[in-house]
């Protein structure tokens, strides 16, 4: 899975400096990727301060990050926040079982998040319910993943879906591109959007607005309430 998740960031890699015909085996190459991802690290900086000055808690612990791994997670740097990730083996020594669950993100047919472990050791499966009140995601790695926030979203829970990087990335209008699509599917006036420019830099992000999602929250436990009785 460690293989996998490096293969993920190396396609971004690839995206984001126009790449295509490369070997990946090129101690040229992994030079590059190594700069490449320290210059993401800094990016990834100026994408916190812009969650930060949106008065968006991805840093609390009551907050999860969904599906990164040690070298691009932004939660795993503040020390509170929760992630619910299959690169776990990324982490390596610094794995803590406390904030690292190891899982893709479910949502049940109630809209509730959950994860669902399986242990091969056991023959046991664990289904891990998700009490949160904010659930993100950024530069994600593949856009079909993205539709389970917008599931998640319209039942009433508090997403983030961001992309971030430099102004001058070969993919930087197709990230946005993948984002903004999903807008089609949010219940309207459910969101705002914010896009960023610092430098050289861009953020990129929409988010759930509280007050509408507490709404919907409560009109989907009121029709629950009303088919059981």
């Amino acid at each position: 899975m460690l293989n996998y998740y490096l293969y993920n960031l190396f396609n971004q890699f690839k995206a984001s400096q126009g790449f295509e015909n490369v070997d990946l085996n090129s101690l040229e190459f992994q030079n590059e990727f190594i700069e490449w991802l320290k210059i993401q690290r800094v990016c990834s900086e100026v994408y916190q301060k812009a969650l930060v000055l949106s008065d968006i808690p991805y840093y609390d612990i009551d907050s999860i990050e969904v599906g990164k791994g040690k070298y691009d997670s932004i939660a795993f740097n503040n020390s509170y926040g929760k992630l619910v990730t299959e690169h776990t083996l990324s982490f390596g020594d610094d794995f803590d079982s406390e904030r690292i669950i190891n899982s893709r993100i479910h949502v049940n047919s109630n809209g509730c998040p959950y994860a669902f472990i399986i242990d091969k050791s056991k023959r046991s499966h664990e289904f891990i319910p998700l009490d949160t009140n904010l659930i993100y995601t950024q530069n994600i790695y593949n856009a079909e993943d993205l539709y389970a926030f917008v599931r998640l979203h319209n039942y009433g829970n508090n997403i983030v879906i961001g992309a971030y990087g430099k102004i001058g990335d070969k993919d930087r209008i197709k990230k946005i591109e993948d984002l903004r699509k999903l807008k089609k599917d949010l219940l309207k006036n459910s969101y705002v959007e914010q896009y960023i420019f610092s430098s050289d830099n861009y953020a990129y992000f929409i988010k759930s607005k509280e007050e509408h999602m507490k709404k919907v929250k409560d009109r989907l436990k009121k029709e629950h309430l009303s088919n059981n009785i």
